[in-house]
């Protein structure tokens, strides 16, 4: 048995966790607080802008919630 043709599938994982937008905007916490900040930039038309201010968010949360940073 020979194998003549081979296949390569690569994905990458693009998906973000669902936010509660409007617990946030009223949230008076720290964590509300940064998610304030960041939302103009999570609206931005330039998408390297939200690719940015979503890993920032990513981090920041983790962050404030004691968890590990990783990709």
């Amino acid at each position: 048995s020979e194998i003549t043709d081979v296949f390569s599938l690569e994905l990458k994982d693009e998906t973000s966790a669902a936010l509660d937008d409007a617990y946030l905007m009223q949230d008076p916490t720290v964590k509300g607080e940064y998610y304030r900040l960041l939302k103009p930039k999570l609206l931005d038309s330039d998408p390297e802008v939200r690719k940015t201010a979503r890993l920032a968010l990513r981090y920041g949360f983790a962050a404030m919630s004691g968890e590990s940073i990783t990709d």
